[in-house]
């Protein structure tokens, strides 16, 4: 490694023809310390890049980056003589001048332990600077490579003013305020304040031991009046302490607001527990004890009853404001709306289901007798519990679904209808987990709660109009809704427990049959509705749609007359 070079080995020569340099050499070279006596010499200058020091402060040199002037840095800490340290108006200055460096400095001394008999260095040592003085920066040179700086010493002495002893007091008493909050001054440092007896070694003492910015710092070290600094820190720290205090403020209503919600929290359980105790075992909440009368009365399944029971034990034991409260209620509710085993009774009355059919519509006979027959073997065996599967297939308006209502007045079922046209979603069908945000019962299900009986006539309107895309194929999920062998178990996603669809009379429609999925349409019976010809729309017109017009529109006491030809032309 290139030794580098001693600083004071080149000028210790030249230092000592001048004689007004005389202090500079004695500084340098053989005393190695500062004179406190002097108020004016010249020192060696470097440019510090780190936060800024006050006079007693000291710190780590965190990189020796910071420092201008590492030989002379390296000098210093070899020969143990003090440095003036300025610091930079302005971001990465090339040469330090007048202009371009704070006016107040500092003399500054730099510590480390370093193997100099070796001729090496540790790098990974820790250096550590030292503020001795506050002084004003005279004039810059450069000499033999290195800066040279002029300068004068600008402590002043005590002052023993009424202002000044009023500004001590206030500001010491601030300190007290300050060391009793969390801040970084120990309380124990407040007599080391109480025995400062200089109004500019308070200040600089309150610069060093608060959280000021580096900027705070910088202005403190530039004011060189005592009274006026302590002013600008006594400032600063009533700041401070403002903040301190709103922290604290903040922190106390915290913790108070969350004690006052604990409290709450427990004295409600105390009390639920209480009125749990005193309704045998029920809770007290009143949505709470609606699902638990809901769940006595409703007949469920063993497994349906057990998931029902858990849940409503979640429930109980969630806190009031818990957001899970909200997702368990609506799935009880949503359980306990389900139809578990109401139905009605079936009517298999063959006589009365010809009879009403005949009545609501005009031709579909092979349609009507697919019904009678199915009715008729119904009746001979009431307890068998496998339904059809039929799908009405013809163009739109030949009574697909009007038919669909008739059957089930003549069996004694309620309707209820849902449209596939347009159903891309798996979720649709089987509904969405209840790990979703918002989740909901897949449309079948829905549309059961609506029927609110077990066995009602459901029919699927437009199966033809399906489709399928990167969420999911709806028709694999109908597959289990319309198989009656595995129906009586149908899962849904949102349930989480199986549901019998094994009791519905499901029927179909479609306009074509062409665009059905195969697996679908194996497990439907076919019944295709012809389109009407102009004698079947006239027979239609003077049954059906010109008695329900004149009845909707109050002319059934006076009827219209129309004539054939005016119903051609319609």
């Amino acid at each position: 490694m290139q030794e580098r070079k001693r600083f004071s080995d080149e000028y210790e020569e030249e230092f000592s023809r001048d004689e007004n340099r005389m202090f500079a050499t004695s500084m340098l070279v053989k005393n190695r310390t500062s004179n406190k006596k002097e108020t004016n010499f010249t020192a060696p200058l470097i440019v510090m890049y780190n936060e800024p020091l006050l006079p007693l402060a000291a710190s780590r040199l965190y990189s020796e980056e910071d420092v201008s002037d590492q030989d002379l840095m390296y000098e210093a800490l070899e020969k143990h003589f003090t440095l003036v340290a300025c610091y930079p108006r302005y971001e990465n200055i090339e040469e330090p001048t007048k202009e371009n460096v704070w006016e107040i400095g500092l003399e500054m001394a730099f510590g480390k332990e370093i193997d100099f008999d070796s001729g090496s260095r540790d790098y990974d040592d820790d250096i550590y600077t030292e503020a001795r003085r506050r002084v004003r920066i005279l004039k810059i040179y450069k000499q033999k490579g290195h800066y040279l700086a002029d300068v004068e010493v600008v402590d002043q002495p005590a002052r023993r003013t009424n202002e000044v002893k009023s500004q001590m007091r206030s500001a010491k008493a601030s300190l007290a305020r300050y060391a009793s909050l969390p801040s970084p001054l120990d309380e124990k440092a407040i007599p080391i304040a109480e025995g400062i007896d200089h109004a500019g070694k308070l200040a600089d003492f309150i610069g060093i031991n608060t959280l000021l910015s580096p900027y705070d710092r910088l202005e403190l070290l530039q004011e060189a009046n005592d009274l006026v600094r302590l002013k600008m820190a006594h400032a600063k720290l009533v700041a401070q302490i403002r903040m301190l205090e709103l922290d604290m403020q903040v922190i106390t209503r915290i913790h108070e607001d969350f004690d006052k919600n604990q409290r709450d929290t427990v004295l409600r359980e105390h009390i639920s527990r209480l009125q749990m105790e005193l309704n045998q075992g029920k809770s007290s909440d009143p949505d709470i004890f609606k699902l638990e009368s809901q769940l006595e009365t409703a007949n469920l399944p063993k497994e349906v009853y057990e998931t029902a029971e858990k849940e409503l034990d979640r429930l109980r034991s969630a806190p009031p404001l818990s957001p899970e409260n909200g997702m368990i209620s609506s799935y009880l509710h949503c359980l306990l709306d389900l139809p578990w085993s109401k139905a009605t009774e079936d009517d298999l009355d063959v006589c009365k289901a010809r009879e009403v059919l005949d009545k609501n519509h005009y031709g579909l006979k092979r349609a009507k007798d697919r019904i009678i027959e199915f009715l008729a073997v119904k009746s001979l065996r009431p307890k068998k519990n496998r339904l059809p599967i039929l799908c009405f297939v013809g163009p739109p308006g030949t009574g697909k679904t009007s038919l669909g209502q008739s059957i089930a007045s003549a069996m004694n079922r309620k309707f209820v209808r849902m449209s596939l046209g347009g159903v891309h979603d798996e979720a649709e069908i089987r509904g969405h987990r209840r790990t979703y945000i918002g989740a909901l019962p897949g449309r079948i299900l829905q549309t059961m709660i609506k029927a609110e009986v077990v066995n009602p006539l459901f029919m699927l309107d437009e199966i033809d109009k399906l489709s399928a895309d990167f969420h999911g194929d709806p028709s694999a999920a109908l597959l289990e809704v319309l198989d009656p062998e595995q129906n009586y178990a149908f899962s849904d996603h949102y349930l989480e427990v199986p549901y019998d669809l094994s009791k519905v009379f499901f029927i179909t429609t479609a306009n074509t049959v062409a665009s059905i999925p195969p697996a679908l349409l194996d497990r439907m019976e076919l019944i295709e509705f012809p389109g009407y010809i102009e004698e079947d729309k006239i027979i239609i017109a003077r049954q059906f749609l010109i008695p329900e017009q004149m009845l909707e529109n109050g002319l059934d006491e006076d009827p219209i007359e129309f004539t054939e030809e005016a119903l051609r032309l319609i």
